[in-house]
């Protein structure tokens, strides 16, 4: 049987917390100086931008988003262009944005999972838990915002549980 959960609008903007927490100074390490305010400043509304697109993917669907996933896209390809030698940095930032949404996201949504179902009138508990995600191994700014646009607007994680009755698990 297949059965669609429905993400609510606070495990939406638990993601979008976590991204816009992610990619602060102390996560990015290793790295050379700090960015100047100014690239910091752009940093924000690029993401910001990308902010948008969620949003509307997340209310309005893909195909209606579309448009400000293109210019989302377009303007963090071109910070990165723009920061010349910080750029990595910059770049770095952005993907620890995108990650730190993605995984939010993923956990949130799976958290919705149920562990007790009622099934004529007796109740099962959750007996193991597996879910099947695809991982995509890439640098691409490009290929991670849609694809965290993609999971926002319309994504799908294959989920399989199994349950046990009470009854069983009480003996």
């Amino acid at each position: 049987m297949e059965l669609m959960m429905i993400t609510s609008p606070e495990i939406f903007e638990q993601a979008l917390k976590a991204a816009r927490n992610a990619g602060q100074s102390d996560d990015v390490r290793g790295l050379a100086a700090s960015l100047d305010a100014s690239l910091l400043g752009r940093i924000e509304e690029v993401w910001d931008s990308i902010e948008i697109a969620l949003r509307q993917g997340y209310q309005l669907g893909k195909e209606k988003a579309q448009a400000l996933l293109d210019n989302a896209v377009a303007k963090a390809e071109q910070i990165v262009k723009d920061a010349g030698i910080k750029g990595r940095e910059v770049h770095h930032i952005l993907i620890e944005k995108l990650r730190a949404y993605h995984q939010e996201f993923i956990r949130s949504a799976l958290s919705r999972f149920p562990s007790l179902i009622e099934v004529g009138g007796k109740q099962y508990t959750i007996d193991t838990l597996s879910f099947t995600q695809k991982i995509v191994l890439t640098g691409s700014l490009e290929i991670s915002i849609t694809r965290v646009f993609d999971l926002t607007a319309s994504g799908e994680i294959s989920v399989s549980g199994s349950y046990k009755s009470q009854e069983l698990s009480n003996k």
